[in-house]
């Protein structure tokens, strides 16, 4: 049996994200979700991007940003989606917990 790997740790949050996760009203649950992200996603690469939509004006996200593996499959893609949103709903509010958006790159 092949020793467990610690996970990666978190990553390190940019001032910038932190100003904007600040000025969107989500920062108190930037560090849960963080924290939620890596406990599903052990191994992976996360960063985070401040996005804007363009379409929609005062549309803002946070995109939890996970490299995921190129051979898995779109079930547990999906599944792991899933699972993100239920758990993120659980976070605290959707009026501030919907700031965030997982994208699985």
């Amino acid at each position: 049996m092949a020793p467990a790997t610690a996970p990666q740790p978190l990553p390190t949050v940019a001032p910038e994200i932190l100003a904007y996760a600040a000025e969107h009203g989500g920062a108190e649950y930037l560090l849960p979700v963080l924290e939620m992200t890596r406990r599903l996603f052990p191994d992976a690469p996360i960063s985070l991007a401040a996005r804007d939509d363009p379409e929609v004006a005062d549309l803002h996200f946070l995109a939890i940003e996970v490299a995921v593996l190129r051979d898995v499959e779109v079930d547990w893609l999906v599944a792991m989606q899933r699972r993100w949103v239920e758990e993120i709903m659980q976070l605290g509010p959707p009026d501030k917990t919907l700031l965030f958006t997982l994208s699985l790159v």
